[in-house]
């Protein structure tokens, strides 16, 4: 298991394993019917941030605050790539449901957008103030929506790669945002103590 606090915790798309992150650097991989630990995933040398699993629950992908990503063999527990773009920590990152982005959300302020399959960038996304505290795909795989400590949430478009639409009535940081399943409402929660939610999401 792990030594110090587990900060993240996620099924796989299939319900057959469960990972869990740790502040002692560590990710861990569990078979949810037996409660074994498959496999222990060494390889960051700090934090982790966030967790989860690809939508056909064979890979792993994992952030850190010592400011990489990597992407894990479920399978073999083995690193397949780390991404090491970013100049900060890493805060966040996500799959797309389509299997083909992945994007990552920093502390240097920029959000990167990968190829799912080779890992090269396709776009770097650098127009917030501030750290980038969560970032996730809607589940067309079509926009990418940011929350950051600048007090405000982008969502871009992952075709033309550039920013739609900025929410900018936050208060405070904005730590937390979501789509619904349709893609069309968004949720978010900041500092200020308070949820937002959007029903209209410009096309």
């Amino acid at each position: 298991g792990h030594s110090e606090e587990i900060v993240n915790v996620i099924f796989s798309k299939n319900d057959l394993l469960l990972a869990t992150g740790s502040f002692d650097s560590t990710v861990c991989i569990w078979d949810t019917k037996t409660g074994r630990n498959i496999h222990k995933l060494i390889g960051h040398h700090r934090e982790i941030s966030s967790i989860q699993f690809s939508s056909d629950s064979n890979k792993l992908l994992t952030s850190s605050l010592d400011g990489t990503a990597k992407i894990w063999d479920v399978l073999t527990g083995s690193c397949i790539s780390t991404l090491t773009d970013h100049t900060d920590e890493v805060l966040d990152a996500s799959f797309s449901l389509s299997g083909k982005y992945i994007v990552t959300a920093s502390a240097d302020k920029t959000a990167i957008l990968y190829n799912a399959t080779t890992y090269d960038i396709i776009t770097i996304f650098k127009e917030h103030e501030n750290e980038i505290t969560k970032v996730m795909f809607n589940p067309q795989s079509t926009r990418v929506i940011t929350a950051s400590r600048d007090k405000t949430i982008k969502i871009w478009d992952t075709e033309t790669k550039k920013c739609i639409q900025t929410f900018s009535e936050f208060q405070n940081d904005v730590f937390s945002c979501s789509f619904n399943y349709y893609g069309d409402i968004i949720i978010t929660g900041s500092k200020d103590n308070n949820c937002n939610i959007y029903k209209q999401i410009q096309s």
